[in-house]
């Protein structure tokens, strides 16, 4: 449950940023780093 929480966590930072200028490649480098590092929490 508490990998659930964290993802969604993560999931809200990555909504948090501005993709607008972003390629594909930087904006999944950037889900990954966000959802993986609050689960690593």
């Amino acid at each position: 449950m508490d990998s659930i929480t964290h993802t969604f966590f993560g999931l809200a930072l990555y909504g948090t940023i501005n993709k607008k200028d972003l390629d594909k490649n930087h904006k999944r480098a950037y889900l990954l780093t966000s959802v993986g590092a609050s689960l690593i929490f």
